[in-house]
């Protein structure tokens, strides 16, 4: 006997540069501003110029490393919602995967910040029992279809 294959009715990552903007945007300034101002700081308390070439590539680092782990903790989350689960998976290395049955949930709340509604995506947080989430995440893109989808799937 074999399963039937059940319908994805919502299946997404999260956004990076759509969830936090103002972030990517610092982040991506970092480097060649933190540069520019490492070189005008040493000179003008009269650091040796060797000095300040070796240190020059620490805030490039820094920007490229931090933007290195934001993605590689965007793709390591997934959102998947069917007519019976509601599926959250981490990790790259050690995976983690939380199932919640559809009956069980007792509320979810979908939220978007002014800043959220202009680039599409949205927050969202399941309750099965208790105060805390059992699932929360941001960045998610399509909101309405989120909604919709586990609306649909608390109907079925």
């Amino acid at each position: 006997m074999t399963e039937t294959p059940v319908a994805m009715s919502y299946d997404a990552q999260p956004a990076m540069l759509r969830d936090n903007p103002v972030r990517f945007a610092f982040l991506i300034l970092l480097g060649p501003l933190g540069v520019y101002a490492l070189a005008l700081i040493g000179q003008r308390i009269g650091l040796p110029e060797e000095l300040v070439r070796l240190a020059m590539p620490v805030p490039v680092a820094v920007a490229g490393l931090s933007l290195l782990s934001w993605y590689l903790g965007t793709r390591s989350n997934r959102l998947s919602v069917d007519q019976t689960t509601v599926r959250h998976r981490r990790g790259i290395l050690s995976k983690r995967v939380k199932q919640i049955a559809i009956p069980t949930i007792k509320s979810f709340e979908v939220s978007q910040s002014p800043l959220h509604r202009l680039t599409g995506v949205c927050g969202i947080r399941i309750y099965t029992a208790g105060d805390q989430p059992e699932i929360s995440l941001s960045g998610l893109p399509y909101p309405e279809e989120l909604n919709d989808a586990l609306e649909a799937a608390r109907r079925e």
